[in-house]
């Protein structure tokens, strides 16, 4: 997981952990760094960290912000998977998943 990411993951982790007043920006800021960071590194977003980060959206909007964050380091996370542990874990939630390419 790319330094800059895992800072503001803990720090806005951190802010949570007090209040999620004024914090909605943040969270959405953060879900788009993610997604830009999984495109420039590998060229498309995968399957798994799509869904997580969509994931993400979603909980953001219903306010649910640690949930978020959740969602967005379960996404970085899994990029770093390799072929088998990714489609094992993906498969796992998607009975019928069939393999795709995770890189562009």
């Amino acid at each position: 997981m790319p330094n800059k990411l895992q800072d503001q993951l803990i720090d806005l982790g951190e802010k949570l952990s007090k209040g999620y007043e004024s914090h909605h920006g943040e969270v959405l800021l953060l879900i788009s760094d993610a997604r830009k960071e999984l495109i420039s590194r590998f060229g498309m977003i995968a399957p798994w960290e799509s869904e997580e980060l969509d994931l993400a959206e979603n909980y953001a909007g219903a306010n649910f912000l640690k949930a978020s964050l959740l969602a967005v380091y379960i996404a970085l996370v899994v990029s770093e998977y390799s072929e088998e542990e990714y489609w094992v874990g993906y498969g796992y939630k998607h009975k019928d998943v069939k393999k795709v390419p995770r890189r562009a």
